[in-house]
């Protein structure tokens, strides 16, 4: 039968044959190389991503351990600086009262019972804190002290009563000079010229604290303080401090 069919057209039936088998041998292998290739990028891609996976884990690590040593630092930090603030105030406190008593044993100014500092009690804006001290004198003084606050009202001083007094005793402002009066002449004075009384008992220093009654409804210019010390030993004293420095 072949024979039969010229030969120009049987070869050209073979070479047909030939390029279909290649085709289909080419196709085939394209098709395997194709999918080793995406088998082979696949695997790329999940190294890749297992190492990605690997690096943003230590990277969260590391930065969760940075974030513990930051706050460590700083719980670290605000201990430090409590403990220097503490230092820093415990000095500041060893120094006041090293010059309290360098004030206390000082030559200067005459013998007797003084206040040495006013100032309102942190947090009590109606509380005043007076330190009374001693100079040249080693021995006990007991007395009272009396407070009041002054101002200008028309052209005239005012006086408020600081607190009612309870111990029976006031004292009368007469001539810038204290005056101890009795209960029984308390009753005859104006309420302006009532005092409040605290006592005193110190050989050095003795803070007293004294409540300042609405206070924070006037105005005083000054306060003043009078020192009675008990007996002729040590004489009387009036001091007057400008409110607006010890409110400051």
């Amino acid at each position: 039968m072949f024979a039969l069919v010229p030969r120009p057209v049987l070869w050209a039936g073979v070479a047909m044959v030939c390029v279909v088998a290649a085709w289909y041998a080419g196709n085939f292998q394209g098709h395997e190389y194709a999918d080793e290739r995406v088998a082979e990028l696949q695997a790329r891609a999940d190294a890749e991503s297992l190492q990605q996976q690997a690096l943003t884990s230590r990277l969260q690590l590391e930065l969760q351990q940075q974030t513990l040593a930051r706050d460590i630092a700083d719980t670290r930090a605000a201990e430090l600086q409590a403990d220097l603030d503490g230092s820093l105030k415990l000095s500041g406190d060893d120094a006041a009262e090293l010059a309290l008593y360098r004030r206390i044993a000082g030559t200067a100014g005459a013998r007797g019972v003084w206040v040495d500092e006013v100032s309102i009690v942190e947090g009590q804006s109606d509380l005043l804190a007076i330190t009374l001290v001693q100079s040249k004198g080693r021995n006990r003084a007991v007395g009272r002290i009396g407070v009041s606050l002054t101002g200008g009202a028309g052209g005239a001083d005012r006086k408020w009563v600081v607190t009612d007094s309870q111990s029976g005793v006031v004292i009368e402002k007469r001539d810038q000079k204290p005056h101890i009066i009795t209960a029984e002449s308390a009753s005859k004075q104006s309420s302006d010229d009532a005092f409040t009384i605290e006592s005193f008992d110190l050989r050095f220093f003795q803070t007293v604290l004294v409540k300042v009654e609405n206070i924070t409804t006037i105005d005083p210019e000054y306060i003043e303080i009078f020192v009675q010390p008990e007996g002729k030993r040590l004489k009387p004293s009036v001091q007057r401090f400008r409110w607006a420095e010890i409110r400051s």
